[in-house]
């Protein structure tokens, strides 16, 4: 039978674990006063830290904002709305009472869009949004898409 010891390797895992548990057993003071045993400006290494920290939360929330951007323009591309952030707001209050006027519409939609020219132009791209959503066809020319 073959010992620990004359496993190969395992002096060093055995040294790698006394090190780290060694690390890990130290208070913080410990370790402020060993680095600046050592030379390292902690206040500077701190300050670096911070300042990693937030390029990587910066750049985490530029891809989360990029894929939302992506996610919304394949959304607004697949309604009809077009993929670029300027609309135009005649076309779409046109669209919307286009939609409204069409038959076997359900009655509650109608109501809540009854005065549409009271509407702001958020309110009436964010209406066709929500018909086109529920499965309505918000195309001039389409019927219900249900």
């Amino acid at each position: 039978m073959t010992s620990k010891n004359r496993i190969e390797g395992f002096p060093l895992k055995r040294l790698e674990d006394e090190l780290i548990d060694d690390v890990l057993a130290a208070t913080d003071a410990e370790i402020l006063s060993e680095a600046t045993a050592d030379g390292i400006d902690t206040a500077k290494n701190a300050a670096d830290m911070c300042a990693l920290f937030e390029r990587s939360a910066v750049e985490a929330n530029k891809s989360k904002l990029a894929a939302a951007k992506s996610g919304l323009a394949e959304e607004r591309r697949q309604m009809g709305l077009g993929s670029s952030s300027v609309v135009d707001i005649k076309n779409a209050r046109s669209r919307l009472r286009a939609v409204l006027k069409k038959p076997n519409l359900p009655e509650e939609i109608t109501v809540a869009a009854r005065s549409e020219s009271e509407l702001s132009d958020d309110d009436v791209l964010g209406m066709l949004e929500d018909l086109a959503q529920l499965g309505i066809d918000i195309s001039v020319d389409g019927g219900d898409a249900s």
